[in-house]
């Protein structure tokens, strides 16, 4: 084919595109003489920003991380201004100040429980500005409808809790089409409502990813994400840590469930994480400095020493130069310790042995 038909014919528009009326969409050209004010800012962490209006957020977490109990925590702060645990603040407005809370797994018993511990926090029985459903009867489609309908139909809505938000999609956490499609109502009804939604996924139990394309996809669009962990020693305490937050990261804090059943803030700060201190370890035995190693060796080192799979194995890796425990070297193809080790770390000490132990995973580092 003539390179000019070639080029001609690969810039003419898709015959299912001839009939697009562009000019709907004309009101959403930007313009840069525009005088346009700043999201008005919903909820604070330590006075950091985590919700503005406009936006939603996405809190991960593996199962029984608590982070139900956290999410409860915002949607309190919400509805009244504060909760109970003292830093979590929310700016109430009078013109605006209802919440919505979607509950897509748990029984009625169960949901009912997480609704009141929130009118505790709140001090009143029934608040007449928090409006909580429970999903689990319904079907995928039924829980996405129902909610659009809420959200549009919910007069001075500020706030809405989407508590387990994989259970709006028919096909599961790894159709991409469904996924971003989903992503996509976020946030047309958040710029659409001017509310913020708080979306809630379960994390992968190999690591600390958010679930499936579902969970890349609201990663990538939300404005704040936040993970909830607990302490791989004592599973009382859980922390709440700031994955990526468009205003300033607030420090990671540590919260604990008092007698009354609600949670509450711990003074004591919270260790180094687990993961990155076992990461550290575990490279630090594989790769001494100045030591280096393509991928492919690196991560069949990294199996044989942690016993688990190759896509694990590069997932870590991953992670690991992201946070700065290993170097790439673009040219060479290879990986390096970002820093020696000190002189009492050795290989004797960077055994895991939780690896073997839970073969699930659920409460090893990874």
């Amino acid at each position: 084919m003539d390179k000019k038909k070639f080029y001609k014919q690969d810039a003419s528009p898709p015959d299912d595109n001839n009939d697009f009326d562009p000019t709907p969409f004309e009101k959403y050209r930007i313009d840069p003489e525009a005088e346009l004010m700043e999201p008005p800012v919903l909820l604070k962490i330590n006075g950091a920003s985590i919700a503005t209006l406009g936006n939603f957020s996405l809190w991960i977490g593996k199962a029984k991380s608590k982070k139900t109990f956290m999410v409860s925590c915002t949607a309190a702060a919400a509805a009244s201004g504060s909760c109970s645990i003292a830093g979590i603040e929310g700016i109430v407005r009078s013109e605006a100040n209802r919440v919505l809370y979607f509950d897509t797994e748990q029984s009625a018993y169960f949901a009912q429980k997480t609704i009141k511990r929130i009118c505790r926090q709140i001090g009143i029985k029934s608040p007449s500005n928090l409006i909580a459903y429970g999903q689990r009867p319904m079907t995928p489609i039924e829980r996405y409808k129902f909610i659009e309908h809420k959200i549009y139909n919910t007069p001075g809505l500020a706030f809405v809790v989407i508590d387990g938000i994989v259970d709006l999609l028919s096909n599961g956490i790894n159709d991409e089409e469904e996924a971003i499609k989903l992503t996509s109502a976020l946030l047309r009804w958040t710029e659409e409502q001017n509310i913020h939604i708080a979306t809630v996924l379960h994390q992968n139990k190999a690591d600390f990813n958010a679930r499936g394309h579902i969970g890349t996809s609201l990663v990538n669009k939300s404005e704040t994400v936040i993970s909830v962990t607990k302490d791989d020693k004592n599973h009382d305490i859980s922390y709440v840590k700031p994955e990526f937050c468009k205003d300033r990261d607030f420090q990671m804090l540590a919260f604990t469930i008092n007698n009354d059943g609600l949670p509450v803030l711990l003074d004591t700060p919270p260790p180094e994480s687990s993961k990155m201190a076992n990461l550290q370890k575990i490279f630090e035995a594989i790769l001494p400095s100045p030591k280096e190693m393509t991928q492919g060796r690196l991560a069949d080192e990294y199996m044989k020493k942690t016993n688990l799979s190759k896509r694990t194995a590069d997932s870590h890796i991953k992670y690991a130069v992201e946070n700065e425990i290993l170097i790439k070297d673009e040219v060479r193809k290879s990986y390096k310790m970002s820093y020696s080790p000190a002189p009492d770390q050795n290989e004797a000490a960077c055994d895991n042995k939780l690896f073997q132990l839970e073969p699930d995973y659920e409460y090893a580092p990874f």
